[in-house]
């Protein structure tokens, strides 16, 4: 019988071998799957490999920080030399692909100021185990139904934590680690976590062990291994601070400067340490980086979640530092708000609006607040931990608290609310957006004292780690936040595949990106999108998320002449009643408009990982450091789509939309086009295009349902099947390399032959090559029709007969 961990693995390479066929539904885009090593150290110089989908003339590497710069390592077309100036700080950066078909998806690069090295593939027994010196980074990989061993040598007493980082980086690990003495015998382990705190008890040689938790593996199963002494940080009490108020806060974690026993442990039931510090946040962080003096440091590496994107515009991140190096960050949320804060269990008596911070109460106890407050008063009641990026699941209850007939007999409780996670999923399978923190809107119902229980609802033993929250208990602040991402192409069939889409366009194609919007206490108003910084020859007209809607289409045009990539920048602008907003202004005009409305800037999602089945893994969506979008120079879209615009019409009146249709050579069959950009037209019927049609007049009845008076930007969508042919070009120029070739070899004297006949089976195998990429595919493509503005005036009034 096999093992168990050899079945996994089986599976999930059959699984990995569908999803590889199902990359031939769509058209070329550059992926980037996985780098190795992923990290190095500031000041070196790294050979990097990588691997992905369509690396096709590759043109470089991109990092989003500039410094860091890559040049082609000629004798392998997938190898670059990284340079990392020292000055670089430590820190994730984000690296890209660019090659024949654009600008791939990020993936994460370290950067750290400890020694790198790049540990042998054969440190998989207890014999063959590494060296791991303390504050160096191993970079290594596991492979499926094996284990790594890492050796190192330390001193009683001495106080280490080992992190290995995969998630951060994108990694499929899934880490199990353990600790084992020079006899064999396991002193500390953990399952299912990245770090190990623990004390040496003697001095002497020690082993890591580590492995999948499920003893899967494979070159996308990659991480950095490193001993270090620096501190690592947990948590702090407060979680949230006051704008430009200077707070005494409890730092609670491992190996902290200074540091006391706390009481409260670790994921592996490790006791932890507290200090404290002084800690004031800042409207902003210019001028405070990365400094000895101040700890704050860039809050992305840490928000990981789509829904988390809701904490962006409150929060900054942290680090402390010891004579080893600065530990890893920790999120604060700032606010205009009082703060009120609990170290241990139980109720406090607050006044609202405030902040209250606290850690979740020990299994079976309850932590929270009472006030007072009189009927019809009206509080939102938030609380965020979750997000935070800690493995809990908030059980909040809003109770009355009815006092007893007299001073003997204790008081009851009524049940008035009760707080659920958000089940709502504005994602869909591609970007979930779950979380189990909880909103709602609390109306007093009558004047009396009321009380807030909270509990963690993973929190299910005694000995079981607490982690922190924030109630937040507040006047209505209505407020919106976006993320957007490129809309996924339709599946066929029974493909449960989710892939990684790249934010590239095709000269004369438009695109479609999904934006969500996470709406804050009540905020109903419609959202006006626009996006800028745009490469040159790709445009945008503005579109809207309506009124009680959570998601927005806005699509992007590449002309003839698009080309280049750029930091795209999608914004989004509330509708309120006191601005106005006029949806034909021009590509290129004020984003900013819509004057007295809220102006949100989006942030952008990605997927950490391909999904080949969506019934056995679940999409891993994470937020962008930097959005870039990209011109594919190197072929047009299949099908383009063209309108004359403006186009005006009365509601009593058919709209009839004229579209001119360039279809290319392999995409001549029949389609079916909707139109799209307005509720109203949700429920208007598809219209047929026929097999090489290349001019329909579309016809939208604007009364059933009635498209508002106004001026709309609309368009249409469809999907059209086809044959393509990747880069039959390069067949072309195979053939007269082949040529010459077999031209040189006959005009060779003896001496020359080896030569060229060594050429001649070159030309021939990378003829071969061309002819096996050009073969016709049958792909699947998303059509869109650039954005285009109707004008729709009142109905006709009749004329009064004399």
């Amino acid at each position: 019988m096999r093992p168990r961990f050899a079945v996994l693995s089986t599976l999930w390479l059959v699984a990995t071998w569908f999803h590889g066929l199902a990359v031939y539904g769509q058209l070329p885009q550059t992926t980037l799957n996985w780098i190795f090593p992923p990290g190095a150290s500031a000041g070196s110089t790294q050979l990097l490999t990588v691997s992905g989908t369509h690396l096709d003339e590759p043109i470089g590497l991109w990092f989003s920080d500039t410094r860091v710069t890559a040049v082609p390592e000629h004798e392998a077309a997938n190898q670059f030399k990284v340079h990392v100036p020292l000055e670089v700080p430590e820190s994730l950066v984000e690296v890209r692909f660019s090659g024949r078909f654009g600008m791939s998806n990020p993936r994460t690069f370290a950067i750290s100021h400890q020694t790198n090295f790049i540990a042998s593939a054969s440190h998989t027994s207890r014999e063959s185990a590494t060296d791991l010196p303390l504050d160096t980074v191993a970079n290594s990989r596991i492979y499926p139904g094996t284990l790594a061993w890492f050796r190192f040598r330390a001193k009683s007493g001495q106080a280490l934590g080992i992190t290995v980082d995969a998630l951060r980086l994108h990694s499929r690990l899934l880490p199990d680690l353990s600790v084992t003495d020079e006899q064999g015998r396991e002193l500390y382990v953990v399952r299912r976590q990245e770090h190990l705190d623990f004390v040496v008890p003697t001095s002497g040689i020690y082993y890591l062990k580590l492995h999948d938790a499920t003893y899967r593996g494979g070159d996308d199963f990659y991480y950095r291994t490193h001993l270090s002494s620096r501190p690592r940080l947990q948590f702090a009490l407060p979680t949230v601070l006051h704008l430009d108020e200077t707070h005494r806060v409890t730092l609670v974690g491992h190996r902290l400067p200074g540091g006391t026993p706390s009481p409260w442990r670790d994921a592996n039931g490790t006791p932890m340490e507290q200090t404290t510090a002084n800690l004031r946040a800042p409207h902003d962080l210019k001028g405070a980086l990365d400094t000895d003096v101040c700890g704050w440091t860039d809050l992305a590496t840490l928000l990981t979640q789509p829904a988390s994107v809701a904490l962006v515009p409150d929060s900054l991140a942290w680090r402390l530092r010891n004579d080893s190096g600065y530990s890893n960050p920790l999120l604060f949320r700032r606010s205009t708000l009082p703060i009120v804060t609990s170290y241990d269990h139980g109720l406090v008596s607050v006044e609202l609006p405030c902040e209250f911070s606290s850690v979740f109460p020990p299994h079976g106890t309850n932590s929270g607040v009472t006030f007072t407050a009189e009927q019809g008063e009206v509080f939102w009641l938030e609380i965020t931990a979750h997000k935070l990026g800690f493995p809990c699941s908030p059980q909040v209850i809003v109770q009355r608290v009815v006092p007893g007939p007299d001073a003997a007999t204790p008081p009851s409780y009524v049940d008035v609310l009760e707080l659920n996670g958000t089940d709502i999923n504005l994602g869909d399978r591609e970007f979930p957006t779950q979380t189990h923190d909880a909103t709602a809107r609390f109306q007093v119902p009558e004047s009396a004292t009321y009380r807030v229980l909270v509990q963690d609802a993973f929190n299910l033993g005694i000995h079981r780690p607490r982690y922190p929250y924030i109630l937040s208990l507040r006047r209505a602040s209505p407020d919106f936040q976006l993320v957007t991402f490129p809309l996924p192409h339709p599946r066929a069939d029974e493909n449960r595949t989710i892939n990684i889409p790249p934010l590239s366009v095709r000269r004369e194609q438009t695109i479609a990106l999904k934006v969500l919007a996470f709406r804050r206490d009540g905020f109903d108003h419609p959202i006006v999108l626009t996006a800028t910084n745009l490469p040159a020859g790709v445009t945008s007209l503005p579109s809207t998320i309506p009124s009680g809607q959570t998601s927005g289409t806005l699509l992007l045009t590449a002309s003839s002449e698009a080309a280049g990539h750029s930091s795209i920048r999608v914004q989004g602008t509330a509708l309120t009643p006191e601005a106005s907003f006029q949806e034909s202004n021009p590509p290129g005009s004020n984003p900013d408009a819509c004057e007295g409305g809220p102006v949100r800037i989006s942030a952008f999602a990605t997927l950490h990982n391909q999904v080949a089945d969506f019934n056995l893994e679940n999409a891993n969506p994470r937020l962008e450091h930097v959005p870039i979008i990209s011109v594919i120079t190197s072929e047009l879209a299949p099908v383009t789509l063209h309108i004359a615009e403006p186009l005006t019409a009365s509601q009593d009146t058919p709209l009839e939309v004229p579209i001119r249709i360039i279809r290319r050579e392999g995409f001549t069959s029949a389609f079916k086009l909707k139109p799209a950009g307005h509720p109203a037209l949700d429920k208007a019927p598809e219209m047929d295009v026929g097999e090489n049609v290349s001019e329909i007049v579309a016809t939208l009845a604007l009364n059933e349902p009635s498209l508002p008076v106004g001026t709309h930007n609309l368009w249409f969508q469809g999907t059209i099947t086809g044959q393509y042919r990747n880069n039959p070009e390069a067949v072309v120029e195979a053939d007269k390399a082949l040529a010459a070739a077999t031209e040189a070899l006959a005009s060779a004297n003896e001496a020359e032959k080896p030569e060229a006949e060594a050429k001649k089976q070159a030309a021939e195998a990378t003829k071969k090559q061309a002819e096996e990429r050009a073969k016709p595919r049958d792909v699947r493509v998303p059509v869109w029709s650039p954005s285009f503005q109707v004008t729709v005036s009142e109905p006709n009034k009749p004329q009064t007969q004399l």
